[in-house]
């Protein structure tokens, strides 16, 4: 989906999106950035983000939860995520004393539904990561 400028596109997505959304009952927040809310199973809720949209792209983003015990474990969650989820760019990230791990989506889409699809698709990677970092790490890793 290419319209005329990435400004364009955002006010356009988003009204569009929230209105789906508010359709569907799914809660959001368009304050201070646009995130979308998922039940989980592995963390009490998700909230993904939607950012604007850059060079006709949107990135989509979450995370899965912080690894207190250092960057060679934090990869190790990292690797076995990447492996269930090869479309998403999933890696570490230093804050503070704990390793984050991040979820980026970068996509083109059809339409609005399409959209959603990618949301849940992150929603889901990071809700599964959690497991996998809990599994992993247990106490060491917290979300």
């Amino acid at each position: 989906m290419k319209w005329e400028s990435d400004a364009a596109l955002a006010k356009k997505v988003f009204k569009e999106y929230s209105a789906f959304l508010d359709a569907n009952g799914i809660r959001y927040n368009d304050h201070q950035g646009f995130y979308v809310y998922a039940d989980t199973k592995n963390m009490k809720h998700s909230f993904t983000h939607v950012c604007e949209p850059f060079d006709g792209e949107i990135l989509i983003t979450d995370y899965c939860g912080n690894c207190y015990t250092g960057l060679r474990a934090a990869n190790r969650v990292v690797k076995a995520i990447q492996s269930r989820f090869p479309d998403c760019d999933i890696r570490p990230e230093k804050y503070g004393g704990a390793f984050e791990i991040e979820i980026y989506h970068s996509i083109t889409f059809k339409n609005i539904e399409d959209l959603h699809e990618h949301v849940l698709r992150v929603a889901k990677a990071a809700d599964e990561g959690a497991g996998i970092g809990y599994e992993m790490l247990g106490k060491s890793f917290d979300r």
